[in-house]
């Protein structure tokens, strides 16, 4: 056939090439579906950690306690915590963790708990757990209450985790405030 016009030649072309057309948009919906899919899988199993922090007139006085509120499984990749910038390992004795905070002044502290995670553990979506814990005659006038306030102002939290998918991501916890990156 003969084109008469150039609308002509386009209705032409596409009269001749319908099927091909045809599948080429379906194949380009069929991939972006794919691409939607995965986007929709790894948001639905997104861990999103949260550090809950309690100061209290009973012991223990401060206590810290991380929970997962995403939607999947944390996996902790490290953890660390430290107290006035001065970073405490696992091999790091109650003892000396102790010893610590009582060097900066804080002599009420008489025993803390310390509970960590390895790496490659999991942490399933709705679970809470605590992580450190301070006890002690840390009194209740204001004075002893500052310096209670002092201390809780001074612990750092780093937590380092993913997903099921790899996605990884980073908490900080200081100064009462949470920064979750990832």
């Amino acid at each position: 056939m003969e084109c008469i016009g150039p609308f002509t030649c386009i209705w032409f072309w596409l009269g001749e090439n319908v099927a091909a057309i045809i599948a080429a948009s379906a194949m380009g919906a069929t991939l972006w579906q794919g691409y939607i899919a995965r986007k929709h899988n790894r948001l639905s199993v997104k861990p999103h950690l949260v550090v809950h922090s309690t100061l209290s007139l009973q012991s223990p006085q401060i206590a810290f306690a991380i929970s997962n509120d995403g939607l999947g499984p944390a996996i902790f990749q490290s953890y660390t915590l430290s107290i006035y910038d001065t970073e405490l390992t696992p091999d790091d004795t109650i003892e000396e963790i102790t010893r610590i905070i009582q060097g900066y002044g804080h002599s009420s502290a008489t025993s803390i708990t310390l509970r960590g995670w390895h790496a490659g553990e999991s942490y399933k979506q709705g679970a809470y757990k605590e992580a450190f814990e301070v006890y002690g005659d840390f009194g209740t006038d204001k004075a002893q209450l500052d310096d209670v306030r002092k201390l809780l102002k001074n612990i750092t939290i780093k937590i380092n985790y993913s997903s099921i998918y790899g996605e990884e991501f980073k908490l900080t916890f200081r100064n009462n405030k949470t920064s979750n990156q990832g």
